[in-house]
């Protein structure tokens, strides 16, 4: 293996035996003609990739698309049915909760006994110790045993010892989320410094921000295998892309039929997103300005309707949005069984990330009192930005004044 090279994954597959019952186990185990009683499961398929010294890559994918089983064999955890993984340098990982470290052992113990599956002497992790317990801050539960801790407190102390032990390559696979958020920010910020530092770094995760944020190249599983490799931006929107004909074909299976709807006072026909030019997008540009379409319809008569898009972060929390209810704009009523397009038309101040939108149909009676007709299911659309600023919002019209302090 060229010594550039971190980590090199050749033709990689585990296969695992799934059996009906445990009488069929039993049953194949003791056949005097070994007849089979189980069928195969591909967890990972003839996967093969490389990874330089000093890179960050992200590995995503739906769940049970391989990732963790695919990391669990990188650092030792399991072997594989056939294929191979090479390793240049010394690994040190953050799995999910509880691998690693044993329950019965008090967190001190954990530390010493981690550091010496790593290699290292009592005296070596000593000098480690109170940078390790400093960062993890958990008091005085570090004389616990780890079977009493929160995960959050797992957490802290698994990351502490990971980043400390100086690894040449640290894998993490989605354990930060467990924690609260200020102590994610300290983490990653302290991902940053490794980084800067050479360190090679796998990381796992949901959240296409993070990957996009902190690696240069990304690896996309899917069913076992790999679907995409190479450029983190690629990936993320082919991921992005997945994700969303899936979701079509969900509304397409579950789209209720007409004549199930009795009682409805309407309904949300289709809601497109139109970019300058006109045409229908889910991969927007921030800073852009954008289009949002929405047709409805009325199964009644409806005085006072009302229209709203928003754009919401992974967690479902607004970040962006527009509605004819508050911004107080009159719409005139719909009659029964007439459709009605409305435009939303405004600059996206979205930066980068993946988002989701929703869209609401509703009956104003007045301020107070507003009747949900219908809510349109959460898409997923992906933002890229060319430019690097801070945040999920880009501000507007900003201005920078400076002066000298006597």
């Amino acid at each position: 293996m060229s010594n550039d090279i971190a980590i090199k994954v050749e033709n990689l597959t585990k296969i695992y035996k799934l059996y009906n019952s445990p009488q069929d186990r039993l049953k194949e185990s003791l056949h005097p003609l070994r007849k089979k009683y189980h069928h195969d499961f591909y967890a990972l398929n003839d996967v093969s990739f490389e990874v330089k010294k000093g890179e960050t890559v992200g590995i995503i994918g739906r769940n049970g698309s391989g990732k963790s089983t695919l990391l669990k064999i990188i650092t030792g955890v399991l072997t594989p049915s056939s294929g191979s993984v090479t390793v240049n340098g010394r690994i040190s990982a953050l799995l999910e909760l509880g691998a690693g470290f044993n329950p019965e052992l008090t967190g001190i113990e954990n530390v010493y006994f981690n550091g010496t599956l790593m290699g290292y002497s009592r005296e070596e992790m000593d000098t480690k110790l109170d940078n390790i317990l400093s960062f993890a801050s958990i008091g005085d539960f570090v004389y616990q045993p780890v079977k009493t801790y929160s995960s959050g407190m797992f957490v802290r102390l698994a990351f502490a010892v990971a980043i400390n032990v100086e690894p040449d390559l640290l894998i993490v696979d989605e354990a930060l989320s467990v924690g609260d958020m200020r102590y994610q920010a300290k983490c990653f910020k302290q991902i940053e410094a490794l980084k800067e530092r050479g360190v090679t770094i796998l990381f796992v995760s949901h959240d296409l921000v993070s990957i996009r944020s902190y690696c240069s190249a990304a690896v996309l599983m899917d069913e076992g295998s790999i679907r995409k490799i190479g450029d983190a931006d690629d990936v993320c929107t082919t991921y992005h892309l997945l994700i969303r004909a899936e979701q079509v074909e969900d509304d397409v299976r579950n789209k209720p039929a007409e004549n199930s709807i009795l009682e409805a006072d309407g309904k949300i026909l289709s809601v497109d997103i139109l970019d300058e030019n006109g045409n229908a997008v889910d991969i927007l540009e921030s800073g852009t300005e954008i289009t949002v379409r929405i047709t409805v319809v009325a199964y009644n008569d409806i005085e006072n309707p009302a229209v709203s898009f928003s754009f919401q972060n992974l967690q479902g929390i607004n970040l962006l949005g527009v509605t004819t209810f508050y911004e107080n704009i009159p719409v005139e009523r719909i009659a029964k069984n007439q459709e009605r397009t409305f435009y939303f038309k405004f600059k996206l101040s979205l930066q980068g990330g993946s988002f989701l939108t929703t869209v609401g149909f509703a009956d104003q009676t007045d301020f107070d009192v507003v009747k949900v007709i219908d809510n349109y299911d959460k898409q997923v659309v992906s933002v890229y930005s060319k430019s690097r600023k801070y945040g999920l919002m880009m501000p507007e019209n900003v201005s920078i004044g400076m002066s000298d302090n006597d």
